[in-house]
Order: C-alpha cells, then structure tokens, then sequence
C-alpha cells in the first residue's frame, strides 16, 4: 500500500523522468498546487477544530505553505469557510466551515449579447 507521503504525491503531483526513464523529480501546475494547499487548509480545520471545523489562526501555517494571505482567504472562501481577519499589532486570520454552506457567487466576465 501507498503511504500518506506517496499517495500525496500520486494526486498533486506529475513526475518529470530522465532520459532513461527514471524518476528526476515532481512538478506541480499551479491548478493542482492550488487544490493540495486547499486540501492541506482543509485537514488544518478539522485537525485543529475538532468538531467546530475552524482554526483561531491560519497565518503561521499559511507562512509554511509559503502562500499568500489573500491566495487563502480566496481559497477558503471557495470552499464555503467564513474567514474574518483581526486588525492591530498581532493580526490573525481565523476560518470556519459552517454548515450549511454558502459559496461566493461566480461572476460571469465578458458575457456575450
């Protein structure tokens, strides 16, 4: 069986190979780094959360991911969380997956007549 590590690896990920045929490394297109990092947040809710489904404060784990605050807020939004970011010295940027679930509207850019 597949460990955590490689199964990971498996969904997000495709192999670049050498002339040979073996393995040189993985890329990843910016689509799938995008859906790893929303799974990633995903987990850090209900690891953190337990049975409230939130996290008191995503910056420091979103550092790690070497992601954006803004890239996160979007991202969580689209998956149905409310995000809400304190002002002030110590900024913190919590999220929660409430039920029922509300997704952003999807606008319709250059619509045709």
């Amino acid at each position: 069986p597949l460990t955590f590590g490689e199964a990971w690896v498996a969904r997000f990920a495709s192999e670049v190979l050498n002339p040979d045929g073996s393995i040189d490394n993985y890329t990843m297109a910016k689509a799938s780094k995008e859906k790893c990092c929303l799974n990633l947040l995903l987990l850090l809710l209900f690891a953190d959360g337990g049975d409230s489904v939130s996290c008191a404060d995503i910056i420091p784990f979103t550092l790690d991911l070497k992601m954006d605050t803004r890239e996160t807020s979007h991202l969580l939004r689209s998956a149905g969380c409310t995000v809400k970011s304190s002002s002030g010295k110590n900024t913190a940027m919590s999220a929660k997956l409430t039920v029922p679930l509300t997704f952003p509207k999807i606008s319709k850019r250059g619509q045709r007549g």
